[in-house]
């Protein structure tokens, strides 16, 4: 009988073992890479074949994603007509752990035929891959991991950490920001996060603004027929006074302080909590949470309303 937590605990003691040595190891070559690639033109062209390839597609979306333009190239269709999308500002980088792959080396000798800029992603730098590449990342000769060690395991976990230290270190030295990675996530929860409250906010008939001088029954059917929780009170000059919700009304109601007649300038709170369009909508977050409350005005640089941010628009 196995012990199945020994047998998963030796796989991952394996790969650990691998990253250590890899850290360990990182050198001139690496920073050689990063220079060359933070001078391109073009694009960073990704490129591998069997688990190296799937490692690889992974690579180049990471590099879309914070800052540096790259596509993924499959080696077996760019020697059928796909080298079509490659120009000489890009630069190449072709994964394979043996560096002896046959797909790999036509294809890198078809790319530098292109004039592009080849870098090789492999064990050392005496593989055939590295020898005609102009430049390489040497991962170390690992042991897979398992009992015959030979599915590709520590080799693909050290070629995709070293795909996102080339990658983020890129990121960094690109001064690629918070905001510039929402510009690409714009639909994933963090990107909606680091959005301008601007992007988001309810506008025109979908807010309720008042002048403070309706009855609080007209002003509870506009925040029902907008389907928003807050009325936003505004001066003569479009700025900010005060707010009414729901949840006021209901501890209004509670209290007993709610006539027939009962006028929303009465009632309104100028206490109220707001933010201005050009905030990231992680920070009107962090007020609501604080607040416990459920909307927030959006005001200009003038104090001037011009939006409401609803949470249920956030989720």
């Amino acid at each position: 009988m196995y012990d199945v937590l020994k047998l998963a605990k030796q796989v991952l003691k394996s790969e650990i073992s691998a990253l250590t040595d890899l850290e360990s190891s990182l050198d001139e070559h690496f920073v050689a890479v990063v220079e060359e690639v933070l001078k391109i033109k073009g694009s960073f062209i990704i490129t591998g074949v069997g688990k190296a390839g799937i490692i690889g597609k992974k690579i180049s979306a990471t590099l879309a994603s914070t800052g540096t333009k790259s596509i993924w190239l499959d080696p077996v269709n760019a020697l059928h007509g796909d080298l079509g999308m490659v120009c000489k500002d890009d630069i190449a980088l072709l994964i394979s752990n043996s560096g002896s792959s046959a797909e790999i080396l036509l294809a890198t000798q078809a790319l530098k035929n292109l004039d592009v800029k080849c870098v090789a992603l492999t064990k050392n730098i005496k593989t055939p891959l590295a020898q005609i590449c102009d430049l390489t990342l040497p991962l170390g000769e690992h042991e897979e991991a398992g009992p015959l060690k030979l599915a590709p395991s520590t080799s693909t976990t050290a070629m995709l950490a070293m795909g996102d230290a080339l990658a983020l270190t890129l990121q960094q030295l690109k001064n690629f920001t918070e905001f510039d990675y929402a510009k690409f996530h714009p639909a994933g929860a963090l990107g909606r996060r680091l959005m301008p409250v601007s992007a988001l906010m309810r506008t025109g008939e979908n807010i309720v603004v008042s002048r403070g001088d309706e009855l609080i029954s007209e002003v509870l059917a506009n925040i029902t027929r907008a389907r928003c929780g807050l009325c936003i009170v505004v001066d003569a000059d479009e700025k900010l006074l005060a707010v009414y919700s729901d949840g006021d009304f209901r501890r209004d109601w509670s209290s007993g302080k709610l006539m027939e007649h009962t006028s929303l300038k009465d009632l309104m709170r100028s206490n109220c909590k707001y933010i201005e369009g050009d905030a990231v909508v992680g920070d009107a977050l962090a007020i609501m949470h604080e607040y416990k409350i459920n909307a927030l005005p959006v005001v200009d640089e003038n104090g001037r309303v011009c939006g409401l941010l609803d949470v249920q628009d956030l989720v």
